[in-house]
């Protein structure tokens, strides 16, 4: 994916800097970014709350967390199914098919403002907090990209989120 993103960079005459890093040590200062991005991430971490917290770490506190991740299905006979099938998945792929996200990211500290669910997807979106008073910062009027997935001939219409509205492929600030 790196080659890609260089390659891509170069096309459109862009300076980027990439880097491979562990998300449950990131070797960025505290409060780096505005928008901290993450796509099917969070499976394949072995400690999903930590890199959840290094996350919030590195995120500006006025901030937001935006995630795009399969989770365990909320279906109880698919969750067993899922639960069963983890462990070999696992072995023969690398990322566990039954985390419980949602809960992982409230259990690392992040206050979740809209999730959008579709089936085993759940796209997430969570403010980060001023660290002295832990309360959530007032939406400052920042836009961010929403990535979604679509179907063939589906197109990306509009929708209205908690704290405002966003088009799919919107821009920040």
């Amino acid at each position: 994916m790196l080659t890609r993103a260089e390659r891509r960079a170069r096309r459109l005459g862009r300076p980027v800097g990439l880097e491979v890093a562990d998300v449950e040590d990131l070797p960025f200062p505290e409060a780096s970014f505005d928008t901290v991005t993450a796509t099917c991430v969070f499976c394949s971490v072995p400690d999903p709350v930590a890199g959840l917290r290094e996350v919030a770490r590195v995120t500006r506190p006025e901030g937001q967390v935006l995630l795009l991740e399969h989770v365990r299905p909320r279906n109880r006979l698919l969750g067993l199914v899922f639960d069963r099938l983890s462990p070999l998945v696992q072995r023969l792929v690398g990322p566990a098919i039954n985390r419980h996200t949602e809960a992982n990211v409230r259990a690392a500290g992040l206050d979740i403002v809209d999730v959008e669910r579709r089936g085993i997807w759940r796209e997430i979106r969570a403010p980060t907090c001023d660290r002295q008073t832990g309360r959530r910062h007032p939406r400052r009027h920042r836009r961010a990209a929403f990535v979604r997935m679509l179907r063939p001939g589906q197109r990306a219409g509009r929708r209205v989120v908690q704290g405002g509205s966003h088009r799919a492929g919107s821009s920040s600030t």
